[in-house]
């Protein structure tokens, strides 16, 4: 049983778009937001909003050596080309981080991000469905 969600909760429909433009600005077009400047005014005019979830830089580190213990060959095998690549894993995701936050203040949608730090999840998902008036 979900500790958010009751069995009689009724919902309007609502739609998640996981990583949506904002990932494509930062993976295809060097973080140009400009380049997805018309799906965004799109999802603006359809009443779409944006939740970024962030991390303390300290803490990504730290999630990092964490899993590059837990995780498979594949995902070390990654690990290893990002370093090998751009040096210092963690400096690489906090500024990919920073990057999606900086994307995130010149969408047009109304946003909010959410600092996940302290891992409580229901918290997250209480703020985002407050923020999606859910």
């Amino acid at each position: 049983a979900s500790p958010i969600f009751q069995s009689d909760d009724q919902y309007g429909l609502c739609y998640v778009i996981e990583r949506f433009h904002i990932t494509n600005a930062l993976r295809y077009a060097e973080g140009i937001a400009d380049a997805y400047i018309d799906v965004d005014l799109e999802l603006e005019r359809l009443g779409c909003r944006l939740a970024l979830i962030s991390v303390n830089d300290m803490m990504i580190s730290g999630r990092l050596s964490e899993a590059r213990r837990q995780k498979d060959e594949r995902w070390r095998e990654t690990y290893l080309h990002i370093e090998r690549r751009y040096g210092d894993v963690g400096d690489y995701y906090i500024g990919i981080q920073e990057e999606y936050k900086k994307l995130v203040e010149a969408s047009k949608l109304e946003h909010i991000v959410i600092d996940a730090t302290d891992g409580d999840w229901p918290r997250c998902v209480r703020q985002i469905l407050e923020f999606w008036h859910i």
